[in-house]
């Protein structure tokens, strides 16, 4: 929920697109869908991945590509495809651990719901599991974005101390 909120966010400060500005809310409240579906039908083998991640200090997608030969993102974008999800929920789903590969040329869903994931980690780094997540930096200054990232961080603040002071 709080990706959600913090993708909806950094949307409202990009456009006044409201199908833009709700695929973004939509995209950051499931990104995360397909570790549930891991979680639901591969307890044992997804444990196996968030001890390999711990274990070895990585990224928790780059353990569940060892153990399982996909990712989280891939199969929660194949599942909200499945289910009739606007494509740019899919791709938000799909492309947020890995924007780099995105094919848009400008803010997008997956754009928010990348920075807002990464931001909510760098606010909860005890909810990291293996190595953290990063801003693609550099992705984001190909499309002119990188001097954004201070004010998004700053939007989603509030958001996160909300999130904090609820828990």
């Amino acid at each position: 929920m709080v990706v959600g909120t913090c993708a909806k966010q950094i949307a409202l400060t990009e456009s006044d697109d409201k199908e833009l500005i709700d695929n973004c809310f939509i995209g950051g409240l499931l990104h995360d869908i397909g570790k549930l579906v891991l979680l639901a039908k591969m307890v044992d083998k997804y444990e196996q991945a968030v001890l390999l991640a711990e274990e070895k200090n990585i990224k928790l997608r780059v353990a569940e590509k060892e153990i399982f030969d996909t990712v989280h993102g891939d199969i929660g974008a194949y599942l909200m495809g499945l289910w009739g999800m606007p494509g740019p929920v899919v791709e938000a789903i799909g492309f947020h651990h890995r924007i780099d590969n995105y094919p848009g040329n400008g803010f997008s869903p997956a754009i928010a719901v990348h920075a807002a994931n990464v931001l909510y980690y760098e606010n909860h780094p005890d909810n990291i599991v293996g190595a953290p997540h990063k801003m693609d930096t550099a992705h984001l200054q190909t499309l002119g974005m990188s001097e954004k990232i201070n004010h998004w961080r700053e939007l989603c603040t509030e958001i996160f101390e909300q999130d904090k002071n609820d828990e």
